[in-house]
């Protein structure tokens, strides 16, 4: 599925030569995360960067998602909700309309959640679940949302937006 969706990205005219930026978690392995690497890593697809980022490990694939870095995810979305920079694309690279159902339905869900624990004390989450409902788009959105603004100043970034002359 990612290979095919890089290919698609790569077949449109707008994204030919975009540098294309991988975020994986890598939470569960990243032995997953090498894999995916290697899946993305392919002159076929060239500019790609895959994000590396583990408070305790060095160099390896991938991004650890610790209670901090969810926290920061949130307000990443809070903050592109609240000031507009968020937009549905009606003109997805797919035309698979059960995909772009799927996102719409699950970003229209999206929202804050309190609840009063026994103890007195507020629970607060951010969820797009629920009637059966999955939010894997949510929290991908606020993963690319918060990692996207992180890789876009970085020293490796600006310079090749300099070079290329893209808007950073």
């Amino acid at each position: 599925m990612l290979a095919g969706h890089m290919k698609a990205l790569r077949k449109d005219p707008r994204y030919k030569n975009a540098m294309i930026y991988v975020h994986i978690e890598a939470n569960l392995s990243y032995l997953t995360a090498n894999k995916t690497k290697d899946m993305v890593d392919k002159s076929e697809f060239y500019p790609v960067y895959c994000t590396q980022f583990n408070p305790s490990k060095d160099a390896t694939t991938g991004v650890w998602s610790g209670e901090v870095e969810k926290a920061m995810y949130v307000q990443a979305m809070q903050y592109a909700l609240s000031d507009g920079s968020l937009e549905y694309a009606a003109d997805f690279i797919t035309n698979d309309e059960t995909i772009k159902g799927e996102a719409k339905n699950q970003l229209e869900s999206y929202r804050r959640d309190v609840k009063l624990l026994p103890n007195g004390k507020q629970s607060v989450s951010y969820s797009g679940k629920g009637s059966n409902k999955k939010d894997d788009v949510c929290i991908v959105m606020q993963m690319l949302l918060y990692w996207g603004r992180y890789t876009r100043d970085t020293h490796e970034y600006i310079q090749a937006a300099q070079t290329n002359g893209w808007r950073s």
